[in-house]
């Protein structure tokens, strides 16, 4: 008999009572991950909420006040751009971006503005680990190039 139903039907039983079982990578509960990272996630989702309705409404006012401009062209340009790429792509770019090309955001890790926002500044005294910066440099360039690299197709 397939056991994978029975497991999948065992787990589902299981997760409805709040027992997701254990990490493979920390041996602890899941539930216990989700609970010790959610105020995390919030976090993020809001500021970025947040940021994407000031700057979404900040070039709405402007392309709309100086309608068929290159500003208004600039925009709608922006915005294409925004909702076609997508998100996990988005994220690396950024990533490359702000924490290794000028090295203004760490690549990793949270914290309050003192220890994690905008940490190329030196009068705040901090700096992000140079192994962390070298780790994600090579992951988002092989993801670039993997990604924008022509495959070749085999003839015949």
């Amino acid at each position: 008999m397939n056991r994978c139903p029975s497991q999948f039907l065992r787990f589902v039983v299981n997760a409805l009572r709040g027992d997701l079982g254990y990490s493979i990578r920390t041996k602890t509960s899941v539930t216990q991950e989700i609970g010790d990272n959610y105020l995390s996630t919030l976090q993020l989702a809001f500021a970025g909420l947040f940021l994407a309705a000031l700057l979404g409404t900040a070039l709405g006012i402007i392309a709309a006040v100086k309608q068929y401009s290159w500003v208004d062209a600039g925009s709608m340009m922006f915005a294409l751009i925004g909702v076609s790429m997508p998100s996990f792509w988005l994220g690396l770019l950024l990533i490359f971006t702000f924490s290794l090309r000028f090295r203004l955001f760490p690549a990793t890790g949270g914290g309050d503005l003192k220890t994690s926002g905008l940490a190329g500044f030196d009068h705040w005294g901090w700096a992000p680990r140079r192994s962390s910066r070298v780790w994600c440099g090579r992951a988002c360039w092989k993801c670039c190039v993997r990604s924008m690299s022509p495959r070749r197709v085999p003839r015949g």
